[in-house]
């Protein structure tokens, strides 16, 4: 009597296989989860610088002042405009306190002139939480329109 060779596998290696793709996923969850938070602050960052620059230059290019403001204290993003019009509007859902500042609010925006100048200087504080390493930001402009990164700070714990 011949005994015909099934092709398959058992319950114990189908087992060793979930539990191996088990260890595998609960180290790569936390992993992914910081890449996310971290890729948030460095876009955030990116962003911001982008959009102060971009005012900057509608202005000179216009030939009237165009204002930087943030929406509902930040938490919604921020807006661009030439007088009602707006130019670029930028919409997030952020938490409280992820980008602060002293100096741009709704009530006193940035505001760069014909030339491309700012009427102050302000600075912008991103800070998102659970970022890792070197994340918390904080752009500064000045009166002559320029941007630049004036602080790197690590991430709170």
């Amino acid at each position: 009597m011949t005994y015909a060779k099934h092709a398959g596998v058992t319950l114990v290696e189908l087992m060793i296989v979930i539990a191996i793709a088990a260890v595998l996923f609960s180290v790569a969850v936390p992993a992914m989860n910081n890449m996310s938070v971290n890729g948030m602050a460095d876009r955030l960052a990116r962003e911001l610088e982008l959009d102060i620059r971009y005012a900057r230059s509608q202005a000179s290019t216009l030939g009237r002042p165009v204002t930087f403001e943030p929406v509902n204290g930040w938490q919604d993003g921020w807006v661009i405009k030439d007088n009602a019009v707006e130019l670029r509007v930028r919409k997030h859902s952020l938490a409280a306190n992820v980008i602060t500042s002293a100096d741009i609010t709704a009530g006193t925006p940035l505001v760069f002139n014909a030339a491309g100048r700012s009427a102050a200087d302000a600075s912008v504080t991103i800070s998102v939480p659970g970022c890792t390493g070197n994340r918390v930001r904080t752009l500064s402009v000045n009166r002559i329109g320029q941007v630049q990164l004036s602080g790197v700070a690590a991430c709170p714990q």
